[in-house]
């Protein structure tokens, strides 16, 4: 399954404080990748990588809002804050850096998980799993 608008507000947490997607665009795949079930794509600028079709998504784009939304927690802000949404061409501007790869360079715990999301160096929403609590062990007992 490809989600298709992983962003902030499409992330809910339960009672156990587990993380809970809403709100899927998304595309239903089989186990082989063929596309069962299509509901096109529909990230908002900040969580969106171009590409030549908009409502063409695979793992990778969902990887990348992944990166965006990790960014949106650990900065309290979005990619991009000089940019004023609604502004005009604004949304050309964010485009625009993010194919020109002009990430936020910003330092915070995850800032090299978010720029490999970026970048598109995940194959798996595990893999980033997996640097997140990497980074978590090392920050509780390596770090010290």
């Amino acid at each position: 399954m490809l989600h298709c608008d992983i962003q902030p507000k499409n992330i809910l947490l339960d009672e156990q404080l587990h993380l809970k997607l809403s709100d899927f665009q998304g595309k239903l795949l089989s186990k082989d990748g063929n596309v069962l079930l299509d509901g096109g794509s529909g990230e908002p600028s900040r969580f969106y990588y171009p590409r030549d079709d908009p409502f063409e998504a695979d793992i990778k784009t969902d990887l990348i809002a992944l990166g965006c939304t990790i960014y949106f927690i650990m900065m309290g802000y979005s990619v991009f804050p000089d940019t004023v949404d609604e502004e005009e061409g604004w949304n050309d501007k964010v485009a625009d850096r993010f194919t020109k790869q002009q990430f936020p360079r910003n330092s915070h715990a995850c800032s090299l998980i978010t720029m490999k999301c970026w970048m598109r160096q995940y194959d798996s929403a595990q893999e980033i799993v997996q640097a997140v609590e990497s980074l978590e062990e090392y920050l509780t007992v390596g770090g010290e």
